[in-house]
């Protein structure tokens, strides 16, 4: 019986062998790969034979072979045939076209050291003893852009020997034959690769010297690659669109005393429902009733404020902010506000083509502006967390005496504060407004108003009114300018059409910018406003407000976006129809670049709800929806989202804020919701040209650009409120 077992292995000892005498054998058979992989083939000889191979092939047979001493054997040919089948089997399929939101960094420039030349030329890359054919995408004196083949053994940072073929052929210089260069970026589809080679080691003079010699003398006949430019300038535009949406007022403070008021105050239409209710009145008291002297020496404040009382405190103090969040739900007419400074840190001179623009057109304005900038050093965001307490347990109940210590005292202006203004440039006037006080009937409906006009031109004017009125933007009004029929009895100045272009509420009164309907307007109603600007211009004091705003909104928003900690998202439609998440706007302090993929990926599944309300927003600048989006992310990194309609009761919000506080990770956004139209994305009209420039040089990328602004229906801006949450919930 044991001689069975012994006759058994024995034949498998025998048949194993066989086996490694067959695979240890010479092999006559030729490897050839062309046309049967996406990498270039080159012809390497071994084994006496020819053979085809790319680079992954090259550098398994290579390895291989030398598990056989050297020899190319039938064991070399099968296990190289075999691998390769199991690794085209395993390649990843190439990327999508959109693979996901480009993530865009709105508060950098992007900076080149040189001059980039788009140039195609063949190059050869040789890592080792594999070759590479290729040719440059564009070419600078220190680096090169090259397109090949699909290649499996380049990776980051591998320095490989670039010759230039043309360029030696034509010069016979040697150096031009094996430059070295370093791999800093890789990029691969399914048929190509490219690759942007650094020479790190300039050592060489005569190279150095001939590629700028290069570069200088093609620079002019060639394109330039303006990818940085163009770059830049999407930066620009997704900033400006951004700043045209913010839903926080900014105050801008200098670090005096109590009495001094806000050196500036910017408010964008979708931020002005912080102060609705504070609006029937004449004075604003909201302004008066901040603790701004409490952001002196802190960067966030916590206060709740009402009609009688107001109540703050820093965020540090954990077991205040419990309280006054407490109080504030026993409160329904209160408003849970924070306040966050940011420090400012500039040079009051890097503005002086602002204030020599301002001083061209009103000096006392251009001296205002520059007294102010020597002054400021503190900017103040006004969020309303109001939105976001809903579904949160009442607790116990909290009274006056139990916070009095922290009630914030009235700060008293020794003057009115400033008006608010929008911190985007204004659209160019047509025809100069000037100071003219006039009398005249505004009719709204079956309304009539004597007021007394602020401007005048020949195609518009300004005014104001008390709060009566809901008026929306392009509304139509009828005007009768009682005065000046006196100077007329050719044309009937009664009823002339006039539409609503801008409004703002504040202080217990609406200013409105109103533009005359030229076209329904007769040809000698045109003409007599002509005439009777151009008879008084000598006499009259330009309004040039349009020019010192725009100028101070350069100005402030290049201080504000240093310090910019919310994050815009914008929504867009693909090229099918779909909606996705197209922008992911990053600053240095938003923290957008340190969450993963996963996260986004996590809000993109949220779009088609987020995408419902925005659709049902109205298409008016003020419009708005806030929200809370709440989300944690679990051990296996996957990400849980919760929107605060989510939260039908206050035990279903506390038990995924426990579930959130227990997570890896767990991140709680105020989310405000805006409309986006198509005169948004045209309103940058400076950008928009600049934009139109690069079409000769980068035709296909401006017409994506452009189609993705077209296609934007949307954006949020999400502020992380995660701290105030994580106090609130872990007492």
């Amino acid at each position: 019986m044991a001689e069975q077992p012994d006759r058994k292995q024995q034949n498998q000892a025998f048949l194993q062998e066989l086996e490694r005498q067959r695979l240890n054998k010479p092999c006559n058979r030729v490897i050839d790969l062309r046309g049967k992989v996406a990498g270039e083939c080159q012809a390497y000889q071994f084994g006496e034979r020819t053979h085809y191979l790319d680079d992954r092939a090259y550098l398994l047979a290579r390895q291989l072979m030398a598990r056989f001493d050297g020899r190319y054997t039938i064991g070399v040919y099968e296990t190289v045939l075999k691998a390769l089948k199991k690794l085209a089997q395993s390649d990843p399929p190439p990327p999508p076209t959109h693979s996901g939101p480009q993530l865009i960094q709105v508060d950098e420039a992007l900076q080149r050291s040189g001059q980039r030349v788009v140039f195609s030329t063949p190059v050869r890359l040789r890592l080792e003893d594999v070759l590479y054919n290729g040719n440059t995408v564009d070419i600078a004196s220190r680096a090169i852009r090259v397109a090949l083949k699909r290649s499996y053994s380049l990776h980051l940072g591998d320095r490989v020997l670039v010759e230039f073929v043309d360029f030696y052929q034509q010069t016979s210089l040697p150096f031009l034959q094996q430059l070295p260069f370093d791999i800093i970026k890789l990029d691969h589809d399914a048929t190509y690769t490219t690759i942007v080679l650094s020479r790190t080691d300039n050592s060489d003079q005569a190279a150095n010297d001939w590629l700028e010699q290069w570069v200088t003398q093609h620079a002019g006949s060639r394109q330039l690659d303006i990818d940085n430019e163009l770059i830049n300038l999407v930066s620009q535009i997704y900033l400006r669109l951004w700043l045209r949406k913010l839903s926080a007022p900014l105050l801008w403070l200098a670090d005096s005393s109590d009495m001094q008021p806000p050196l500036a105050l910017h408010m964008m239409p979708t931020a002005a429902a912080i102060f609705e209710p504070w609006q029937q009145t004449k004075q604003t008291t909201l302004l008066e009733k901040l603790p701004l002297s409490l952001l002196k020496q802190q960067t966030a404040v916590l206060a709740v404020i009402d009609k009688e009382q107001s109540h703050a405190a820093p965020l540090g103090q954990t077991s205040t902010i419990n309280k006054l969040i407490l109080w504030h739900l026993q409160h329904p007419g209160s408003q849970l506000l924070l306040l966050k400074a940011h420090a400012l840190e500039f040079n009051p001179r890097d503005f002086s083509h602002e204030v020599t623009t301002i001083a061209a057109v009103d000096s006392e304005q251009a001296k205002n502006l520059q007294h102010r900038l020597t002054q400021l050093q503190q900017k103040v965001s006004i969020i309303d967390l109001t939105a976001l307490t809903a579904n949160i347990a009442p607790g116990p109940t909290i009274n006056s005496r139990q916070i009095s210590t922290f009630q914030t005292l009235k700060t008293f202006f020794d003057k009115e504060p400033p008006l608010p203004k929008p911190l985007h440039q204004p659209i160019q006037r047509d025809a100069v407004r000037f100071y003219i006080r006039t009398p005249i009937t505004l009719h709204i409906g079956d309304k009539h108003y004597q007021l007394e006009t602020l401007d005048v031109s020949a195609g518009g004017l300004a005014l104001k009114i008390p709060i009566t009125e809901k008026l929306e933007l392009n509304k139509r009004v009828l005007i009768d300018f009682d005065r000046w029929q006196t100077l007329t009895k050719k044309v009937k100045l009664q009823d002339i059409p006039y539409q609503i272009k801008n409004k703002l509420v504040w202080n217990g009164e609406i200013r409105l910018g109103l533009q005359r309907i030229k076209n329904n307007c007769p040809a000698s109603l045109n003409s007599f406003f002509d005439w009777v600007i151009a008879q008084n211009k000598s006499a009259l004091k330009p309004n040039n407000d349009d020019v010192i705003d725009a100028a101070e909104s350069r100005v402030f928003s290049e201080l504000l976006t240093p310090t910019l900690d919310s994050t815009g998202l914008f929504f867009g439609l693909d090229n099918n129809g779909h909606r996705h998440l197209e922008t992911i706007a990053a600053t240095r302090v938003n923290q957008a670049r340190t969450l993963d993929d996963s996260f986004w990926q996590a809000i993109s599944h949220e779009l088609t709800r987020l995408s419902e309300i925005i659709k049902n927003l109205p298409a008016d600048d003020s419009a708005h929806h806030t929200t809370g989006l709440y989300a944690y992310q679990n051990t296996n990194g996957n990400w849980t989202t919760a929107l605060e309609t989510d939260f039908h009761h206050s035990r279903e919000k506390a038990v995924f804020m426990q579930r959130a506080l227990a997570a890896a990770d767990f991140r709680i956004y105020l989310c405000v919701l805006m409309p986006f139209s198509a005169k948004d994305s045209e309103a940058e009209k400076n950008l928009s040209a600049q934009l139109m420039q690069m079409r000769q040089q980068r035709a296909h990328r401006v017409k994506q650009i452009r189609q993705q602004l077209t296609n934007l229906f949307g954006m949020a801006e999400l502020t992380d409120v995660s701290d105030i949450f994580k106090l609130l919930y872990q007492t």
